[in-house]
């Protein structure tokens, strides 16, 4: 039986406080679960993207950046020792990039 990345996530020990939670869980909704440790950092990305369109930060999406940080926590958390160099490598690319991208103006 395949766990659903929301599913992964909502056994974590200790588990995440309850509006982080939620959120998290809605951040992943329609990730398969199938490489938790790379769907954690696209998720993370996405929701990043969307935390820092716009300035300034409105505060109802500091729970956003909290959940990226949660979702690339638990990336490196889900990413076997042999494959840990691999996820790293991988959420460096991935968040490098829209830092990028905000450097340059463009914020898709």
């Amino acid at each position: 039986m395949t766990v659903t990345l929301a599913e992964w996530l909502s056994r974590r020990v200790p588990a995440a406080p309850l509006p982080l939670a939620l959120r998290l869980v809605q951040l992943v909704e329609g990730f398969a679960g199938s490489d938790p440790a790379r769907e954690c950092v696209e998720a993370a990305v996405a929701a990043l993207r969307r935390a820092l369109d716009g300035t300034p930060l409105p505060r109802e999406r500091v729970l956003d950046l909290l959940a990226v940080d949660a979702l690339v926590t638990y990336a490196f958390e889900a990413a076997s020792p042999e494959r840990l160099r691999e996820a790293a490598i991988f959420a460096l690319r991935q968040v490098s990039g829209v830092a990028q991208k905000l450097a340059a103006g463009s914020h898709g």
